[in-house]
């Protein structure tokens, strides 16, 4: 009897020692989950953080360039894309930027159209990635800065004029209440530049006219098409010409300089 109670004596510890590990086994294992994810969560965070920050570096560029750079083409921030953004890296992350030409967000700014310039940029929506991660932030723009009196509301290298140059001029007048104050039409070789000052402004369908004084011809007007091209003429002569050498439509500001 004694010896089948010592067995069973020592059974019963067993059992009780192989359930107490296996509780404490159970234990560890949760504690080390929790500590992963914690560990991953963390991870997580700071990635987030940094695309966070890429992204917001990114915006300070394009904002600087369109403050110091604005007569330049979207191309100037980085790598242009096939769908119209620019690429650029920003530290150990990268900025894809879409630009718009408006505040809604509706008229893109095509990068591969060397006629969009970083004046035009009125909104800016910036995706930074870092590690995988990615964070998404947009900003709205103000107009371009005013120089010598004057802000850069469009200009071209050509005669062409896009739908979104068009739409900024009308807008900076109609909703902005900005008043045009300078435009200058130049042909091909620039034998002949028409510079307008004291520019009056109207739209007739898909034509605006900028009417104005020219220091050499007297009255004049500079005709530009929505998405076409854009020529200079003057009231009393038949002396008119296409902006083949390029044109630029300034409106009046305060300089804070």
């Amino acid at each position: 009897m004694k010896t089948i109670f010592n067995k069973l004596k020592n059974g019963s510890i067993l059992a009780y020692t192989l359930i107490i590990m296996t509780i404490m086994l159970m234990a560890a294992l949760s504690v080390a989950s929790v500590v992963v994810l914690e560990k991953k969560s963390a991870s997580n965070t700071a990635e987030s953080t940094q695309a966070f920050a890429v992204a917001d570096s990114g915006l300070e560029k394009v904002l600087s360039y369109h403050s110091r750079h604005s007569s330049e083409p979207l191309s100037a921030l980085g790598t242009c894309n096939e769908d119209g953004t620019v690429t650029f890296n920003i530290a150990d992350g990268t900025v894809k930027v879409t630009l718009y030409a408006d505040t809604e967000a509706t008229q893109l700014l095509d990068c591969n159209d060397s006629n969009n310039k970083l004046s035009q940029i009125r909104k800016v929506k910036a995706l930074g990635s870092y590690a995988g991660t990615t964070r998404v932030l947009e900003v709205a723009v103000a107009a371009g800065s005013c120089t010598n009196g004057m802000e850069l509301l469009a200009e071209s290298n050509n005669r062409t004029i896009t739908s979104a140059q068009f739409d900024n001029i009308v807008n900076a007048v109609k909703n902005d209440r900005k008043s045009i104050k300078y435009a200058i039409c130049k042909n091909s070789d620039s034998s002949k530049i028409m510079a307008i000052n004291n520019v009056g402004f109207f739209r007739n369908g898909n034509t605006l006219k900028i009417i104005g004084l020219s220091s050499s011809q007297g009255n004049a007007h500079i005709a530009c098409t929505f998405n076409g091209d854009c020529r200079s003429a003057t009231s009393y002569t038949d002396d008119s010409f296409s902006c083949d050498g390029g044109w630029a439509v300034y409106a009046g500001c305060e300089c804070g300089c």
